[in-house]
């Protein structure tokens, strides 16, 4: 159980990580525009 646990965790971390490197591209793509 608590390797699944450790394993959701680690997902999520991983999806939140995209998503602010997107919105952070994003904004670095706007100040340049």
């Amino acid at each position: 159980v608590v390797t699944f646990l450790v394993g959701v965790l680690i997902v999520i971390l991983t999806i939140c990580a995209k998503s602010l490197a997107v919105k952070a591209e994003a904004i670095k793509k706007r100040k340049h525009s």
